[in-house]
């Protein structure tokens, strides 16, 4: 075996981890080689410890000086870990790791590059560049693209190590290999970022084609008001059956005025005159009738009154999103580009119903694509949906729409074409069973204990010695495991060459030019004189 020797193994090795000795301190992170009884192991060095003997109980800086000064260095070395990964003489079998362990005195073998680009390179379904190993800048790192879709993926880290510019990267490589990405976006961070094929989407939502529970929860009728929500339950059954049965002329541009015009009915007030030919066309409905008789009655009045209160401040509260005359949400989107739905106006609340509308539509819309049916054509591509802010979708402390969707996707979406992407500043407040449900990490900066711990909690191949990688990071530098990447990688991440949001404002320079701008303003110039 030839090439730079960095140390041999020493003590206990198991067929996992190998203490190592070395005169010459290898890079955490690097990449070696070793040898022994027909193996060869490629192994990762994950943590290093300088030593020095003669100083191990010395605490007197002006002994610390004479015992260098004498000792000349001889008795300073390094010890370390290193991790083994797999038998470089057996990739077609995914690289199996040995079930023997190396002997001590196995040399340590610094990995040449020709080793590390067969191994992260570009090569089969591997063909997405996010990056360079953080040991070696010369060799790329590529990802398996299906094994990242189909497998889930998670992106964490604190604020500003560098989320944005990572999901960016992913975006614009999927989109040059012709892929449908779907990005919510909680702080308009992608809406102009120069994203190859991107095409921002307004969220407006006609409620139409929306369940339910998402209407309960956007007018914030709460179920357990069981009159409320037995009253609007009935009302937007007939509404639907009205529209979608052919019984009316009806189409779903009427369906909010056949809500309004049966609860103003039913309170027993006038209704508007706009609604009058909404009327005639559902008198024509047998459950209609039926409707009236059952709540135009005193026990139901009160309560169709709030429901049709709610009704209204649903519709002024949500002027900018809900519209009756707008199409299915997914016709918004197109096939073959990165589709990033704004929702930097919304609060949290009114965000969780709008992706939870998107994600159930999204997976309905491709189980009908796979089973041979009429799909909308912007879901007859496999998905990649991304969910910034995921801690907020699918909190660990309570439920919310967009969580039981994201369960519903992690498990089931492999089999219909949609993936997932869950990107956080907050591990520790995001749901175990959605994060444990995602293969593939990439893991940039993590500092705080408990956001590390919740993350090793939902993943099996963050070791300790990587855990303790991850506060040591620097802005952009990543540890990246799963599927996706045949071994655990730390990697420098590409910059992005577009213009993104959510990075710092340079509030000093904005303060000096509102400034500048003040002093050179005549403001007599600016009085009007009569």
């Amino acid at each position: 075996m030839s090439g730079e020797e960095v140390g041999r193994i020493i003590g206990e090795a198991s067929t996992l981890v190998a203490p190592f000795v070395s005169k010459t301190p290898p890079r955490e992170g690097d990449y070696v080689v070793l040898e022994y009884e027909g193996f060869r192991v490629l192994g990762m060095i994950e943590y290093v410890l300088r030593v020095n003997d003669a100083l191990t109980d010395v605490h007197d800086e002006s002994v610390i000086d004479k015992i260098r000064s004498l000792d000349g260095g001889r008795n300073e070395y390094v010890k370390g870990v290193v991790r083994l990964l797999g038998d470089l003489n057996r990739p077609r079998e995914g690289y199996p790791l040995p079930r023997i362990p190396p002997p001590p005195g196995t040399k340590l073998v610094r990995a040449g590059r020709g080793v590390l680009e067969t191994i992260f390179g570009k090569s089969g379904n591997r063909v997405l560049r996010i990056g360079t190993l953080l040991s070696r800048r010369d060799v790329p790192v590529y990802l398996d693209v299906n094994k990242m879709v189909t497998r889930h993926l998670a992106i964490l880290a604190i604020t500003g190590a560098g989320k944005s510019n990572t999901v960016a990267v992913i975006s614009d490589g999927l989109s040059r290999l012709g892929a449908t990405l779907v990005i919510f976006d909680m702080h308009a961070d992608y809406v102009y970022s120069g994203i190859g094929n991107l095409n921002p989407v307004q969220p407006r939502l006609n409620p139409f084609y929306m369940s339910l529970n998402e209407l309960y929860k956007l007018m914030r009728i709460d179920p357990s008001a069981h009159k409320q929500a037995r009253i609007f339950r009935a009302a937007y059954k007939v509404a639907r059956k009205a529209i979608s049965g052919g019984a009316t002329s009806l189409g779903p541009e009427g369906f909010l005025d056949a809500l309004k015009y049966m609860l103003y009915t039913v309170v027993g007030l006038e209704p508007p005159a706009g609604l009058v030919g909404v009327g005639g066309e559902l008198e024509k409905l047998e459950n209609y009738k039926k409707l009236l008789d059952i709540y135009s009655t005193r026990n139901f009045k009160d309560s169709a009154f709030g429901v049709l209160s709610k009704l209204e401040d649903f519709e002024e509260r949500l002027a900018g999103i809900i519209d009756p005359a707008a199409p299915d949400a997914l016709s918004l989107l197109e096939r073959g580009k990165v589709n990033v739905v704004d929702l930097s106006r919304l609060d949290e609340d009114d965000a969780d119903i709008v992706v939870s509308h998107y994600l159930r539509r999204i997976l309905g819309e491709r189980k009908k694509h796979r089973v041979g049916g009429e799909a909308v054509e912007s879901m007859n591509a496999p998905v990649f949906v991304v969910l910034e802010e995921a801690h907020i979708l699918a909190p660990k402390d309570r439920p919310t729409l967009s969580k039981y969707w994201i369960g519903r996707i992690a498990r089931e979406g492999r089999k219909f074409g949609v993936g997932i992407c869950l990107v956080s500043q907050r591990p520790k407040g995001l749901d175990v069973d959605s994060l444990s449900q995602v293969n593939n990490m990439i893991i940039l900066k993590l500092v705080e204990p408990g956001d590390q711990r919740h993350v090793q909690q939902a993943s099996e191949q963050l070791s300790e010695d990587l855990l303790r990688q991850l506060p040591a990071l620097n802005v952009g530098e990543a540890v990246i495991i799963g599927p996706m990447t045949p071994f655990p990688v730390l990697v420098k991440i590409d910059k992005f060459q577009g213009q993104l949001g959510g990075s710092d404002i340079d509030v000093l320079g904005e303060w000096g030019s509102m400034r500048r701008r003040d002093e050179d303003t005549n403001y007599e110039d600016l009085i009007e004189v009569e």
